[in-house]
């Protein structure tokens, strides 16, 4: 399967991934909710419709109607997962300044 077959838009509000559980669908969700990046949204959340089936939905809303389109979905999903690798980048960060402390 090709990485992009895993994203589906299925509407102006809502992505589909497959392959993806909570793991990385909760902190999506938070960097999401948290504003770090222009448009303003008012409600995100994510949902497994079942557990036999191996695809999350991401629904985002935007406070603008006229902002809620495709495109301006799939670029908020990019901008938090962005903000995800750059959280994991400060962690490594932290632990490598932890780890020095010691190897000295």
């Amino acid at each position: 399967m090709k990485g992009e077959d895993r994203i589906r838009i299925l509407n102006t509000q809502t992505i589909q991934v497959e392959k993806e559980d909570h793991t990385i669908m909760n902190p999506l969700r938070w960097c999401i909710s948290k504003n770090f990046y222009g448009e303003n949204v008012e409600l995100v959340g994510y949902t497994i419709p079942h557990p036999s089936d191996d695809a999350s939905n991401l629904t985002i809303q935007f406070s603008n109607e006229s902002s809620q389109t495709p495109p301006n979905l799939f670029k908020k999903m990019m901008e938090g997962l962005e903000c995800m690798e750059a959280i994991g980048r400060k962690m490594e960060s932290e632990i490598e300044k932890f780890e020095g402390k010691f190897n000295k």
